[in-house]
């Protein structure tokens, strides 16, 4: 106890101390420290792909999305395959052994010649062989749901995807991002933008990715580069120019096989190929020039082109017939050398005109555009000399002794033109209206060099539609809207002959939910799509396609 009596009394005497020096302070007041935060939601509250305006969302008579560049990054989408499943009605269809992107919108997957219709910047952009494509120069992805020939010509009715690239930017900005992931996969990937003048401004952007595979043998690697330049020669005019030069070596891939009926009896990393096979080779070239010229405060011109080249090479082993065995798995070998050339240019009036109380928000446009379509395709399967693989005890390097012989060997020309029109129409506080008619002519030349024939087809082609949107108070508003669309379907069947064009008509109503400030946002879409002249792969060989008549797509969906 006389040990703690000194530190008591040393403790009193700092508390008198204290207080005596508390009493000599004056109350002051501190200045008010402000913190701030502002929620930045996953919205966009316009729309450029589905009217070539900038059109208020809950305006339209369209169920869309917009796919920013905030959310892909923080959902680590890199590649549109990746981006897409941040939207409804979207599912992964054949992607032609891991090549390119294919996809179905409300049912419909389109062509199974090509990879699925996406348009960049406006333009067509999905004909030929892209590849897979990364999401290193896209600023935004948006989804619009439902036909949009009326503006665009040729389109599957179940809707089309638009891909904004990055812009060049007159404030310097920099970027470096390097990822990693399992099975030794890389990717890296650089952002760099910038004034060169008072009014020039350029952006890089540069992209590798190495990428091995829980597949076994399976590796590839993707390459773009995407230099652009925007020029602002007067206050009212602006010209940009974007490359966009992609590079890609990938195996064919078509996946595992299914035992007694059962796809899960391999495993997912069993690879029935043969690695000596070596990657397929893809490379996709594209140039894009555009012009925006403001003539008055009302009025405007915009116009471009666009020209890309692409091909893809190489050979590849795929799945024939499995046996009896439920294990061996007679295989064929193929080369393919395919080359598509796609040139596109249209010119547009933009403008606004006072009818009474109506606000009629017009465009009137031309456009025009070429495909060229090269395939040369070989193979080589017998069931004399079967090029077979053990499923459950794979050993590769089998010796293949059947003769590649030649299956296809055409080219192809699509030329189109058209004419359209387009009104949006504000017709008060409550009540918006859309319009759009357009006039395709086409013409489709076909060269079948394996059987000496060619063939020529040319139609016309009118492609209406029409909305109209009911606000009924600041947060929800009710839409319904009809039209009409066309899409030429290419290549040839088993019997050397063309397709005809497939055609289709939709109907679709909904409700849109927009939250003031920044609240919930939604979408409720009912919609019903009727297509004919659809094409599928041939059961019988799937190197031709054949028609399987009409088909219906309808159902519910929301975003």
């Amino acid at each position: 106890m006389r040990h703690m009596l000194p530190l008591l009394s040393l403790l009193a005497c700092a508390c008198s101390i204290a207080c005596a020096q508390a009493d000599d302070l004056q109350a002051r007041d501190l200045d008010a420290v402000q913190v701030r935060s502002q929620y930045m939601p996953y919205r966009a509250l316009s729309i450029t792909g589905a009217t070539k305006t900038d059109a208020p969302l809950r305006d339209l008579p369209i169920s869309a999305r917009v796919l920013d560049r905030t959310l892909l990054d923080d959902a680590g989408a890199t590649d549109l395959a990746g981006a897409l499943e941040l939207a409804s009605g979207i599912t992964k269809a054949n992607n032609l052994g891991g090549l390119w992107d294919s996809y179905s919108m409300r049912g419909f997957t389109g062509d199974p010649n090509f990879s699925s219709d996406y348009m960049v910047n406006g333009f067509n952009a999905s004909r030929g062989y892209n590849g897979l494509r990364d999401a290193a120069n896209t600023q935004s992805i948006e989804v619009i749901k439902g036909p949009a020939s009326a503006l665009y010509g040729r389109g599957e009715p179940g809707g089309a995807v638009n891909i904004i690239t990055k812009k060049p930017l007159f404030q310097a900005q920099n970027s470096l991002d390097v990822s990693a992931g399992r099975f030794d996969s890389y990717r890296a990937a650089v952002d760099s933008t910038g004034p060169l003048s008072e009014n020039v401004a350029y952006r890089l952007n540069v992209m590798h990715k190495d990428q091995h595979s829980f597949r076994d043998t399976v590796d590839s690697d993707n390459t773009l580069l995407a230099p652009s330049l925007l020029w602002m020669p007067t206050p009212d005019t602006t010209v940009s120019y974007e490359l966009e030069a992609v590079r890609i070596h990938a195996p064919f891939d078509r996946g595992v096989t299914a035992i007694d009926g059962d796809a899960n009896r391999l495993p997912a990393s069993r690879f029935l190929g043969e690695p000596r096979d070596g990657a397929i080779d893809l490379h996709s070239t594209g140039h894009q020039l555009f012009v925006v010229h403001g003539l008055n405060q009302t009025w405007s011109l915009q116009g471009g082109a666009t020209y890309r080249d692409s091909g893809m090479r190489g050979f590849s082993t795929e799945p024939w017939t499995l046996q009896a065995d439920q294990r061996t798995l007679r295989r064929e070998r193929r080369y393919r050398d395919y080359q598509g050339r796609d040139i596109a240019a249209r010119a547009e009036l933009l403008g606004s005109l006072q009818a009474g109380r109506a606000t009629h928000n017009v465009l009137f446009g031309i456009d025009g555009n070429r495909f060229d379509d090269s395939r040369f395709q070989q193979r080589a399967r017998s069931a004399a000399t079967p090029y077979s693989i053990d499923v459950l005890a794979p050993r590769y390097g089998v010796a293949q002794s059947g003769r590649l012989a030649t299956i296809t060997d055409t080219d192809e020309r699509q030329q189109v033109w058209g004419v359209y029109a387009q009104d949006q129409i504000d017709l008060g506080a409550r009540w918006k209206a859309l319009l759009g008619l357009r006039y395709d002519h086409y013409q489709q030349d076909l060269d079948n060099r394996l059987r000496g024939t060619t063939q020529r087809a040319s139609d016309g082609v009118v492609s209406p539609r029409a909305g109209l949107t009911f606000h009924v108070d600041d947060a929800l508003s009710l839409y319904a809207s009809a039209a009409a669309g066309f899409r030429p379907n290419s290549g040839v069947g088993a019997n050397g002959q063309s397709f005809a064009p497939e055609k289709s008509r939709s109907l679709e109503t909904g409700l849109k939910y927009v939250q003031p400030g920044d609240g919930l946002e939604a979408t409720v879409a009912a919609f019903r799509i009727d297509k004919k002249n659809v094409l599928s792969l041939d059961p019988a060989d799937s190197s031709f396609s054949l028609p399987v008549g009409e088909m219906r797509s309808q159902g519910v969906e929301m975003d």
